[in-house]
């Protein structure tokens, strides 16, 4: 009897969710800066912008209190 059940070799191993992407709209949440954000920290209460500069300022920090942690600052135009 032949069905049309996946087999194991046709299942993708992982599924990769497309990589968050930052607008000129999106500004960092530090107190008064608003720069454009090239990152994000989240948490169960929601999630955080930071511009590069107040991303790497926090980044050890927020790496062990956030659950997922984005770092775009690679593209960051002439740095």
């Amino acid at each position: 009897m032949t069905t049309n059940a996946p087999t194991i070799e046709s299942i993708p191993a992982t599924e990769t969710k497309p990589a968050r992407t930052f607008n000129t709209s999106d500004r960092c949440d530090v107190g008064g800066c608003g720069a454009q954000a090239y990152g994000a920290a989240s948490f169960t209460g929601g999630e955080l912008l930071f511009c590069g500069h107040h991303l790497g300022r926090h980044l050890n920090e927020l790496e062990k209190q956030a659950y997922a942690v984005i770092d775009n600052r690679d593209a960051i135009v002439g740095k």
